[in-house]
């Protein structure tokens, strides 16, 4: 199989939900353990936006905001909107079978954690999902400047794993807010295998 493919979208675990044998060309790893962002000069992914949905949705944004490269755009911009587009995600996971409200609550806080999205993240690369243009955005979004980190990811137990945790999250975020604006698609086939990895994340993040 491919790189950028999952085996189903229904699978008994994480291991199944993710494959690929690699591709013909590769991009060189993410370090997802280093604190800081690597000295390596990165540039946003050349690409353009389609011009047209053929996905059954209306075009994003509206056709009066003239898209032309994604490059545009900040790496925090594509985080800021992939934020909303993953809790959105986490709730529709959630929202069946019906469950109590804050049970219902509960999971979807621990899944939109910075903990739990740099698990999710440390997955899809260890399983070799991302193409190289996507791993291209992960970098891209890792290596962009974020002030806002948690006090909980500040303290000096967590100053190297908690800044590394809230680069790899904010990578995911850029990610999601990159696919959701540019291949929406190939966004809900990422999405359709991640629910066990989810689901696991939900149970195990602390909240606290």
């Amino acid at each position: 199989m491919k790189r950028g493919t999952w085996s189903s979208p229904e699978v008994p675990d994480e291991r199944d939900a993710l494959g690929g044998d690699g591709p013909e060309t590769s991009s060189p790893p993410v370090d997802l353990d280093s604190p800081d962002a690597s000295d390596e000069p990165l540039e946003p992914p050349p690409g353009p936006f389609a011009p047209d949905r053929e996905d059954g949705m209306p075009r994003m944004p509206p056709s009066d905001i003239h898209l032309q490269a994604p490059g545009k755009w900040s790496p925090i911009a594509y985080a800021f909107l992939g934020d909303a587009v993953w809790e959105l995600y986490v709730r529709r996971l959630f929202f069946a079978p019906p469950a109590r409200p804050l049970e219902y609550d509960l999971k979807c806080k621990r899944a939109v954690r910075a903990e739990a999205q740099d698990a999710v993240l440390r997955t899809l690369v260890a399983n070799d999902f991302f193409t190289p243009e996507e791993t291209k955005v992960v970098k891209w979004g890792r290596n962009a400047s974020y002030g806002n980190v948690p006090t909980r990811l500040r303290g000096k137990k967590n100053k190297a794993g908690g800044f590394a945790t809230y680069r790899n999250a904010s990578a995911l975020e850029c990610v999601v807010g990159y696919l959701y604006m540019t291949d929406l698609p190939r966004l809900e086939e990422m999405m359709a295998g991640l629910g066990v990895v989810i689901e696991r994340v939900a149970r195990t993040t602390d909240t606290k």
